[in-house]
């Protein structure tokens, strides 16, 4: 018998997993959208064959398993509601605003014995897997993280932090042995007073890799790249053209009269062009299927949730003190 799905918020994110569940017929059944912009709602349940709701409350008691892409600050509230009554959830990145909002629903799933996974997508970019096994391979000292995108004036209730960088964070805890500790960082707030549009994060992995984590909602271009350097080799990794490029140094020596020196060795890796989002939602429904633990776990999405609350605290209270110097 094929699950019963919904997904509550079918903006940007939440509409494209509406259209990946209705591709997949006889393994789950679709069985309505939610949305507070009743066209939008109309819009996508029209598209993909199901009803459309502007109170999520009605979807409640109509599904087994539910995606959720409202706003971060409803999170916790729409994700308990249907926890509580039994259906698994899939809910996008971040898990939560808070740490204890993140330990509350995840004590929840336990109790009901639901699947709760967090939608850190990046984690089924086949560009992340590869890092896997590249990481395992070579003795890594330095990470450079970029993840820059333009300005987007929807996001209004998650600074840059939560936004964008919580990605990178979640898949550093994922390629490096623990502990991961913050150094320091440094932010800047341009379009909201109140919340950082950029943020630069050091961090120091395990006891010897140090990582820059550099967070932009305020550049032109869209960048998601990962640059690791080793004793052997420069390894860099395009998310968006899912692509690793790997330049490894020269074993040959130079010419006697230094007229030739060998430059390096250049490696292409391409990568099979699989959707990321396709790939996530289809482990959710295994795990459902099979009862284990997701990829993305609850406990996984609280553990970046935590890595990012001790990065604010400090970048927050470094900007304040900025602010009060400049004040005297």
């Amino acid at each position: 018998m094929a699950l019963r799905v919904g997904v509550v918020g079918v903006g940007s994110m939440g509409k494209n997993h509406a259209r990946i569940y209705s591709q997949m017929p006889g393994r789950v059944k679709l069985v309505g959208v939610a949305d507070i912009e009743a066209a939008q709602a109309q819009q996508v349940a029209h598209l993909y064959g199901c009803r459309p709701y502007t109170d999520y409350h009605d979807l409640l008691r109509e599904v087994d398993a539910v995606s959720i892409a409202v706003p971060t600050s409803l999170h916790f509230q729409v994700a308990s509601d249907f926890l509580e009554l039994g259906a698994h959830v899939l809910l996008e990145k971040p898990m939560t605003s808070t740490v204890e909002e993140g330990a509350r629903l995840l004590q929840m799933a336990r109790a009901q014995g639901c699947t709760l996974q967090v939608g850190h997508v990046e984690r089924f970019n086949p560009v992340v897997t590869e890092l896997q096994r590249i990481v395992r391979e070579e003795p890594i000292t330095a990470v450079n993280v970029q993840r820059l995108s333009p300005y987007d004036g929807r996001v209004v209730d998650a600074d840059v932090i939560l936004d964008l960088m919580i990605h990178d964070l979640d898949i550093l805890t994922m390629l490096f042995a623990p502990p991961i500790q913050h150094v320091g960082g440094i932010g800047r707030s341009l379009h909201n007073p109140d919340q950082l549009d950029y943020a630069v994060a050091m961090l120091q992995l395990g006891d010897e890799t140090l990582a820059t984590v550099t967070a932009s909602r305020v550049t032109a271009s869209r960048v998601r790249r990962m640059e690791l350097s080793s004793p052997a080799s420069w390894i860099v990794a395009d998310y968006v053209e899912r692509r690793i490029t790997i330049t490894r140094n020269p074993i040959g020596r130079a010419s006697r009269n230094g007229t030739y020196r060998q430059k390096g060795v250049l490696e292409q890796i391409y990568l099979p062009a699989q959707e990321p989002l396709a790939e996530e939602i289809r482990h959710f429904l295994d795990c459902i299927e099979t009862q284990k633990n997701p990829l993305v776990s609850g406990e996984t999405g609280l553990a970046a949730l935590k890595l990012v609350q001790v990065i604010k605290r400090d970048i927050y209270g470094r900007v304040a003190e900025r602010g009060m110097a400049a004040a005297l």
